[in-house]
């Protein structure tokens, strides 16, 4: 309708105009003057093509007036239309277009500055990102699949009720030294849009854990040595190196925020279940003792000791070796009534990743629930590879894995 209405406008007025004194026509000039001010740019251009019609030649040039309205009227309607979508930048362009034709205009007035404030994803030299974050969607596909390899740091979180002994027949009370060593992991994933930026991840990853045990202690007693009992001192010096392989099956839910059109910061957290495919403990050790022979004699043996067993079956095997020839060399092959871990581990793992582009590096730290010691084992025939029974036995032991890991991969998102 408004397309056929100023057409008949300029017909009106043109015929009116042949009766009709220049000074009459004014009040189109006012009312054109008046819109324009206002920001109504619609009018404006309206009432300046009359005021052209009706005036004639003999008016005043209105053609700058109608320039300036019509850009006007483009500006607003774009800049309304960019502030709408949060599009803050562009929106801003357009007002201060508006301004700069007309100072008087009062929305542009009021949402240039504002445009200033909140400027859209695409700007990078402004303040205030993490406000602005917020309101961005990671794109890509809704459904990723990727890969990722690393190292593992991993640690065991021993407890126990009364006095503990990891002594191999020691008869004294030590408790485990136990520090991590480097591992690694490996494995693939699949990464699923649940809405907006939140996704949930399931993966399937090879893990190989590292653990290192050092304990050594002094004592003092009768020992039998060459067919009697004789006083003296042992030193005990030994490392257990455990080396565990795991099948992990994490599930991760993360919440993620644009740093730009491709790359994002992902915190995450979520329960993962673990299988353990293989794992050994490998033992090397000795025990020096000194004999006192009166009068102030003393006599020195060493005794060596390597051995080894399988943490998630129920055998091990151990070599012991004397410094003497009345002592040599002897092998012992041991059974368990259960093995020492059990195979099945869980817990809660949580972390933060950054992705560029496809790319991605991050760390997380999995937290060990399940208990892996199996009691029987610990609390009853353990491997004893010195061949000397200890009186002191681990009470209600438990043992869980802890670990700390560093990954980089690749998703093919993009």
């Amino acid at each position: 309708m408004k397309h056929f209405l100023l057409p008949l406008l300029l017909v009106i007025a043109a015929f009116s105009a042949s009766g009709q004194d220049v000074s009459d026509t004014s009040a189109y000039l006012k009312k054109a003057n008046d819109c324009f001010k206002a920001g109504n740019y619609i009018c404006a251009v309206t009432q300046y093509k009359l005021y052209q019609s009706a005036s004639g030649s003999l008016g005043r040039d209105v053609t700058e007036q109608i320039r300036k309205a019509e850009e006007c009227k483009e500006a607003k309607s774009l800049g309304y239309n960019y502030y709408k979508d949060e599009l803050y930048k562009k929106a801003g362009e357009q007002y201060s277009i508006i301004l700069s034709l007309n100072p008087d205009d009062l929305q542009a007035k009021i949402r240039y500055p504002n445009c200033l404030k909140r400027k859209d994803k695409v700007v990078k030299d402004y303040t205030g990102v993490w406000e602005n974050l917020k309101y961005e969607i990671i794109g890509g596909k809704n459904i990723s699949f990727g890969f990722t390899a690393g190292l593992a740091f991993a640690n065991f979180n021993a407890k126990g009720s009364g006095a503990v002994d990891y002594g191999y027949g020691s008869s004294s009370s030590i408790e485990p030294s136990y520090s991590p060593e480097a591992g690694f992991c490996a494995g693939m994933l699949v990464d699923a849009r649940l809405g907006g930026n939140y996704y949930l991840q399931v993966g399937l990853t090879f893990t190989n854990l590292k653990v290192k045990n050092l304990f050594s202690c002094s004592y003092a007693g009768y020992f039998w040595y060459n067919s009697r009992y004789l006083e003296g001192t042992a030193v005990d010096n030994f490392t257990e190196q455990y080396t565990l392989n795991y099948v992990e099956i994490p599930l991760l839910f993360s919440s993620r925020y644009c740093l730009s059109k491709k790359s994002n910061i992902q915190f995450f957290a979520g329960p993962y279940v673990a299988y353990g495919i293989s794992g050994k403990c490998e033992i090397t050790g000795f025990t020096d003792y000194v004999f006192d022979f009166p009068p102030n004699r003393f006599y020195g043996e060493r005794c060596d000791y390597t051995g080894e067993m399988d943490l998630f079956g129920t055998s091990g095997t151990s070599t012991n070796s004397q410094t003497t020839a009345a002592l040599s060399s002897k092998e012992h092959d041991y059974a368990f009534a259960r093995s020492p871990f059990s195979r099945i581990n869980a817990g809660v793992s949580f972390g933060v990743n950054v992705e560029l582009k496809g790319f991605t590096i991050g760390a997380s730290y999995d937290l060990g629930l399940t208990n892996i010691a199996n009691d029987k084992y610990w609390a009853g025939e353990r491997m004893n590879i010195t061949g000397y029974k200890s009186d002191i036995q681990p009470k209600d032991h438990k043992q869980r894995v802890n670990k700390f890991q560093l990954k980089a991969g690749y998703i093919f998102r993009w």
